[in-house]
């Protein structure tokens, strides 16, 4: 091919080549859309400006037209006497940028010089709003009826500065390093040293970022930043039961010292007022007399504000010394007689109350026990003290107190409880028989007439049905009578029997004492007619004593099925 026209296809080639749009990089499209989004908050700043110079009633500050820059080199070839025109494409790019916010105003975007790439073919990215992607922070857009018109620009704003740039990239970079770890990352990464001083942006006024063709979806679970809770469940029940232990052992040991307390002002003896009197000559001044002690327990000696002694023998001063008590032999006494008189209450008998306990002569209760009681025997003012006293004829009688708890042998306790079951028992009785009786009663003289009908109609009813088992009962006998005959006269039939003899000899061995009469009453004379009328028996006449009898043989064959004989109850 000739030279020239080498050249030639080479230029038309290079035309076609800056005519179609090549593709861009991802430093490229992360270039043209923080431009974009750049541009797009200058533009929201001064309709703002605007809307507050026009409410202020100042003049409105007219729009600066930014300045041209000049063009990098492309890497390709261009010539220089033609450009990219201007396509629809772009057109488009743009208007979906317009669509991004209903608000902002249409940017017109003029072709690019040599050394910007053109956007002819790039695709509308996903918007985010401020919603879905925490990363944009938008601000609330202007109303419609506040945004002015303004000018298409075909002027390309200058790029942003090379620190903006550079703290964004490594903002998306540490996005995108933190989703593929999948762990959520806040945007409180500090910027490399090399852009400690960023350029500053106004983020209320960002309302969206335009991201390529592959944006970073960022999921918002990824985002959301759960904290874990300070305390746990087990960490909880721990500390829950650490607090009852606690609790428990702080109220033990708070019961033991007011225990000991107690105990120790209880050990403490308290103050008495002195009952013997001190010559004042010696000095001594009673020791209770100015902060008014209190009196000396009765039976007591009380010297100094203490309880020195008892008077009786029988009392001594307690360990608490506050009052004076028995001494162990005198509790041996009084328990002596407490047995002497349980044993003397329980010869009376089961029946013994407490407030029935028998009172028996006090000498005889000491020569019950004399090794005891009778050599050396209580003061009556301990016996007062302990027991029931009564003085009859001036006779001192004992008893056991109506609070005492008298055990009760093993057959009295039975025999109380027999007897609380059957006075139970008929006490129910009687009294369903009173309340049957007082309203049958009531009845009949409330309704004489109904009453004395139902009365009659019962009776009658009663008489009816006895008389029918009356005679359904005497029939059964005589059946078993006349069978008791026959089997009497098959025993023996080579012999006659005086009827007389027949029917004693049934009646006395097979029937009780208490239905002997009624046999020989109502059911013998129903026997008689039926054997009399029975072939199988011979009837003869005999002279007894001088009086005729008759008398009965079995002449028939003597069958082999007999009954054998049964004894009635």
């Amino acid at each position: 091919m000739p030279r020239g026209k080498r050249k030639a296809s080479e230029m038309d080639s290079e035309e076609e080549a800056d005519e179609t749009p090549r593709k861009l990089t991802k430093r490229e499209k992360r270039e043209a859309a923080i431009a974009r989004a750049k541009e797009s908050m200058k533009a929201d700043k001064q309709k703002v400006e605007a809307r507050k110079a026009k409410k202020e009633g100042k003049p409105i500050p007219e729009e600066p037209k930014p300045a041209k820059t000049a063009t990098r080199k492309s890497p390709v070839k261009q010539s220089p006497k033609r450009s990219p025109p201007r396509t629809n494409q772009t057109r488009q790019t743009v208007a979906s940028d317009e669509e991004m916010d209903d608000v902002k105003p249409a940017a017109s975007v003029k072709p690019q010089a040599q050394s910007q790439p053109t956007y002819s073919n790039r695709k509308s990215p996903p918007s985010y709003s401020h919603r879905s992607n925490p990363i944009v922070a938008a601000a609330a857009p202007p109303s419609p009826e506040d945004v002015e018109e303004e000018e298409d620009d075909d002027e390309i704003p200058p790029p942003p500065m090379a620190s903006l740039q550079a703290q964004i990239s490594h903002q998306v970079l540490a996005n995108m390093a933190a989703i593929q770890e999948n762990k959520p990352t806040l945007h409180t990464q500090p910027p490399p040293a090399a852009f400690e001083n960023p350029p500053e942006v106004d983020g209320d006024e960002v309302e969206e970022l335009v991201h390529d063709e592959n944006p970073i979806v960022i999921d918002e679970e990824y985002l959301e930043v759960t904290s874990k809770p300070f305390f746990s469940k087990s960490t909880l029940f721990w500390v829950f039961l650490v607090a009852i232990v606690s609790y428990v052992v702080m109220q033990d040991d708070t019961i033991t010292e007011i225990g000991g307390a107690s105990t120790a002002f209880v050990e403490e003896a308290p103050c008495f007022k002195d009952n013997v009197m001190v010559d004042q000559e010696t000095g001594v001044i009673n020791s209770c007399a100015d902060n008014g002690g209190l009196a000396c327990p009765d039976g007591g000696t009380c010297k100094f504000g203490k309880l020195v002694q008892c008077i009786s023998k029988h009392y001594e001063v307690s360990e608490n010394k506050d009052s004076c008590v028995l001494t162990s032999l005198s509790k041996e006494k009084v328990a002596a007689i407490q047995v002497v008189l349980e044993e003397k209450t329980l010869q009376g008998g089961c029946h013994i109350s407490a407030d029935e306990y028998s009172m028996f002569p006090y000498k005889d209760i000491q020569l019950a026990n004399p090794l005891v009681i009778a050599n050396d025997p209580l003061e009556v003012s301990i016996v007062e003290n302990e027991f029931n006293v009564q003085r009859n004829n001036g006779v001192l009688h004992i008893g056991l107190k109506s609070d005492y708890n008298l055990k009760k042998p093993m057959h009295c306790l039975a025999a109380s409880a027999v007897t609380s079951f059957l006075g139970t028992v008929g006490g129910l009785m009687v009294s369903a028989f009173h309340f049957f009786f007082a309203t049958a009663f009531e009845l009949f003289m409330e309704y004489p007439g109904p009453s004395s009908i139902v009365i009659l109609v019962v009776f009658i009813l009663q008489m009816f049905l006895r008389r029918r088992s009356y005679r359904k009962q005497l029939a059964d006998d005589v059946s078993k009578i006349r069978q008791f005959a026959y089997d009497y006269l098959q025993d023996s039939p080579d012999m006659s029997h005086i009827a007389l003899h027949v029917r004693d000899h049934i009646v006395m061995e097979r029937y009780p004492k208490k239905k002997r009469n009624y046999l020989k009453k109502d059911v013998w004379p129903r026997v008689v007619p039926d054997l009399k009328a029975d072939n199988r028996i011979r009837k003869t006449t005999r002279i007894v004593e001088g009086q005729p009898k008759d008398a009965w043989q079995w002449v028939a064959a003597v069958t082999s099925a007999k009954k054998k004989p049964q004894t009635i109850q």
